[in-house]
């Protein structure tokens, strides 16, 4: 009798916890800047990881990257110019250069995700052009629930362990 009125009242206790909603927190293990916010408040973390794969996407290193084909000669860790598609120029570095393939790397620091840019060599001729990536991207996935708030904006440096997302 005794062992049935503690059941009934685990019981009474699960049911009145029941209908309540948990938050859980979405953080990340490493430190790195926010390139790319894929949900909205309300969304449902499924359907995000269906559609995109992840909820958040972070750069690691601190550099975006721009591949490209072109005839120029250049040198890996020769200096050049990249002028991103709002007219802004940021210095780049050629980070690979092989069989016509051109890899350069920049700041990730207030460069766009998918941005179309032009690099330039150091006398200012067009070296190619390109679609900016991550260069060492970080996906931030979860497995179910609903965004009830986002912390964090794009290009904005976070900490590890911090708080991205509440679900």
């Amino acid at each position: 009798a005794q062992v049935q009125s503690v059941i009934a009242e685990l019981d009474e206790q699960v049911q009145e916890c029941d209908g309540e909603d948990q938050s859980q927190y979405v953080t990340s293990k490493v430190a790195g800047r926010v390139k790319k916010i894929y949900v909205e408040t309300g969304d449902s973390v499924a359907d995000a990881m269906v559609a995109e794969g992840a909820l958040l996407l972070l750069s690691l290193d601190g550099k975006m990257a721009v591949q490209m084909e072109t005839g120029a000669e250049l040198e890996a860790g020769s200096a050049v110019m990249v002028e991103c598609s709002d007219g802004t120029n940021v210095s780049g570095t050629v980070k690979t250069c092989s069989g016509g393939k051109v890899t350069v790397t920049l700041t990730d620091d207030g460069t766009a995700l998918g941005d179309t840019v032009t690099v330039l060599d150091d006398s200012g001729d067009t070296v190619g052009e390109g679609t900016l990536y991550v260069h060492q991207p970080l996906e931030i996935t979860a497995t179910a629930g609903e965004v009830a708030a986002i912390h964090v904006a794009e290009n904005q440096w976070v900490e590890a362990k911090g708080n991205l997302i509440t679900l």
